[in-house]
């Protein structure tokens, strides 16, 4: 199970069989959210307006997409799609929920 903490921008990934908690990737600024696309892509919203693909393996951050700048206010979601090896946010839509 992966575990997001909001501040100081951590993913830590938790294992049931022996309570192990390690940590997956660091310095995300703030994460507001972590999810999977249908793919095995891993994603995670950073800062607000910044969505970053993580190697759920190793941690290391392989794409980011920052979004119009948040001016102080948090956004509510964000809609990740894969899209021919792309990946695009979209946080115009208010019929989403939050990434989680």
């Amino acid at each position: 199970m992966l575990i997001a903490s909001y501040a100081p921008g951590e993913i830590f990934r938790y294992n049931f069989s022996t309570g192990a908690l390690t940590l997956l990737t660091k310095k995300l600024g703030s994460c507001d959210g972590i999810k999977y696309d249908p793919y095995g892509n891993l994603y995670a919203v950073a800062n607000h307006n910044t969505i970053v693909q993580i190697n759920p393996t190793t941690g290391a951050i392989i794409n980011t997409l920052v979004l119009e700048p948040h001016h102080g206010q948090r956004r509510r979601w964000i809609d990740i799609r894969q899209l021919h090896g792309e990946f695009v946010g979209d946080a115009r839509r208010d019929d989403r929920r939050g990434i989680a």
